[in-house]
């Protein structure tokens, strides 16, 4: 993990929950809390208020009855996450703040991994290297290159407009 401890667990740090995708950085508790808390259902409002209000006071309420929730000095912890589904996605850090819509990443290798997306962007002469899936593959090969926390198996979730999302898995 990105505190320089050696143990690698076969739980993935992506979890979906009904039209939620989440990934996580911190702990494998902190998926487990995601991947089961009551979370509101969007009824197709993916704004930014709808995730800095509704969504964010569902997280912490969670984090709070699993006892999860840090408090130092009357502020209140979770941990840095994304969230996303179809055509949206925002990264919640530690505080709660909700920054997005966003791109990409929010771990320690988030400067590796778009790097590796950077650099795929320029290369033309390999098949199918611009579909979505191959790209994120291709700089999850990357990132796990230089970031030792980054590791194979690799699970993609997908989702389509109107569907649940999957879960899909690439071993190397």
């Amino acid at each position: 993990d990105g505190n320089g401890w050696g143990h690698v667990s076969p739980a993935p740090k992506v979890v979906v929950n009904g039209e939620y995708i989440m990934g996580f950085t911190s702990s494998w508790r902190m998926g487990q809390i995601l991947q089961y808390a009551d979370l509101p259902p969007s009824k197709g409002d993916y704004s930014h208020r709808f995730f800095c209000t509704s969504w964010v006071d569902a997280v912490r309420e969670g984090f709070k009855k699993s006892g999860y929730l840090h408090k130092e000095h009357e502020r209140e912890s979770g941990g840095q996450l994304l969230v996303g589904g179809w055509n949206f996605l925002y990264r919640i850090d530690d505080d709660f703040h909700v920054e997005g819509p966003c791109q990409l990443a929010a771990c320690g290798a988030e400067i590796a991994a778009r790097a590796a997306l950077y650099a795929l962007d320029d290369i033309e002469d390999i098949d199918d290297i611009h579909t979505p899936l191959s790209k994120a593959i291709g700089a999850l090969r990357a990132t796990a290159k230089v970031a030792g926390f980054v590791h194979p198996p690799f699970c993609v979730v997908r989702c389509s407009e109107g569907q649940r999302p999957y879960m899909e898995t690439f071993k190397e």
